[in-house]
């Protein structure tokens, strides 16, 4: 499907054109809405009519609305996998704190000349 829309130029009506690179650049939430408006075109379109000529609009339609979905997932997951990464950042700090903490009380409980063997 990518090579489809890459070699017709096929663009993305949103606030002006937009290429399937530039959908890389917008945040899931303005991809939903170009979903949205991608699925109204198609009822649109599968409405009944007496001319044939709708069929090959309907596809480059769900071609689009399955390009959408992609860059959406893609998306989506990848912000999964940072928000864990971030999460997993923070847990590991907290517990290098909580290490330091015991081993600084540790060090409190000595006795001076315990301290001073260690200097």
């Amino acid at each position: 499907m990518y090579k489809y829309i890459t070699r017709n130029k096929v663009r993305f009506n949103y606030k002006g054109l937009q290429s399937v690179e530039d959908l890389w650049d917008l945040p899931v939430e303005e991809l939903d809405k170009i979903y949205g408006k991608l699925m109204k075109e198609k009822k649109t379109e599968n409405e009944d009519t007496l001319l044939e000529a709708r069929s090959s609009n309907d596809k480059l339609v769900d071609i689009k609305i399955s390009i959408i979905k992609d860059i959406f997932e893609t998306k989506s997951q990848e912000r999964k996998i940072r928000d864990e990464e971030i999460e997993n950042k923070e847990r590991k700090q907290k517990v290098l704190g909580i290490i330091e903490r015991k081993q600084n009380a540790e060090l409190e409980e000595m006795s001076i000349e315990d301290l001073q063997k260690m200097i």
